[in-house]
């Protein structure tokens, strides 16, 4: 048929064909555009993923870093606490050792004459070989305490207490303060026997040395309540320790500044070793004191468990 005039009509078939034509490029638009929203949609996710995995990245970084940071700065104290300690353990040990040099070189060269002379020589190195052994033995006892060992036995506190404070007891008299001491029979614990002497003589002999000018020093030995804890209470009327120097006085080393302007002679261990002690026995030490009114030290520590 002739269709190239105006009037001339499409054949059906023809026209059919090319409806399905276009229907078939509309769907393959449609394919496209719903493929191209897919790629675009996974393209956003992978985005966010990537996203993700640096903030993880980076907090991760972060977080190493500060690990680094913080254990480089535990291992840089420790460092300076060892190099404290030995800088101090020598300072402390040279005295006595100088004394002890000098008092035998004099002895031994002869300028030292008659026998009182040499009897007051005698009795100055025997002074200073004691306070170096007690310090020996402080810093061993120290070191040993620092490092978690010790050797604990079941022993009887009580019995124990009473024998270590005989002469204390003798050395009070002779300064003329009044000593008052109550220990409650059958307390029992499981201990180190060389760590409850240490801490117990040192508590005793700081009440002395440092409260024994109120003219009073006291201790209580004993059961507190019905915890099972043991309760070592020494009391003093002294001069009283300011807060500041609370916070500081269990720190090996260190003095307080009445001991440091009457030098009065010690370590600075004495008080580090009883907290050292207490914490290593899962016990614990605290004080109680306002200037002008004295002191409390009170040390707790687990009874026996069987008792």
């Amino acid at each position: 048929a002739d269709i190239s005039g105006a009037g001339a009509e499409i054949p059906e078939a023809v026209f059919q064909e090319a409806m399905e034509v276009r229907v078939e490029n509309r769907a393959v638009w449609g394919v496209l555009r719903i493929n191209e929203s897919q790629l675009t949609l996974t393209a956003v996710r992978m985005q966010l993923g990537w996203i993700f995995l640096s903030l993880c990245g980076s907090v991760l970084l972060i977080v190493l870093i500060f690990i680094l940071y913080f254990y480089n700065k535990k291992a840089s104290l420790l460092v300076r606490d060892q190099q404290n300690f030995i800088a101090n353990v020598s300072h402390e040990l040279r005295t006595p050792l100088a004394v002890i040099c000098n008092a035998g070189a004099n002895l031994r060269q002869g300028f030292v004459t008659g026998e009182k002379k040499i009897g007051q020589y005698g009795r100055m190195i025997s002074d200073e070989g004691e306070r170096l052994s007690s310090m020996v033995e402080s810093i061993l006892l120290y070191s040993g305490f620092q490092l978690g060992k010790s050797r604990t036995e079941l022993i009887e506190i009580s019995e124990f207490a009473a024998e270590l404070a005989e002469p204390v007891d003798f050395l009070c008299r002779q300064k003329g303060i009044a000593f008052e001491a109550e220990v409650e029979e059958g307390v029992v614990a499981e201990v180190d026997r060389e760590g409850f002497r240490s801490a117990f003589s040192n508590l005793l002999m700081n009440a002395v040395n440092h409260g024994g000018s109120g003219g009073r020093v006291a201790f209580r030995l004993g059961y507190c309540g019905e915890s099972g804890m043991i309760e070592l209470r020494v009391e003093d009327a002294g001069p009283g320790i300011s807060r500041s120097e609370q916070r500081k006085i269990f720190m090996p080393f260190v003095r307080g500044a009445d001991a440091m302007k009457l030098a009065i002679p010690g370590s600075g261990l004495g008080l580090s070793l009883v907290r050292k002690f207490a914490k290593l026995h899962g016990g614990r030490i605290e004080i109680e004191s306002e200037p002008g009114e004295g002191a409390v030290f009170i040390l707790r520590i687990p009874g026996d468990s069987n008792d």
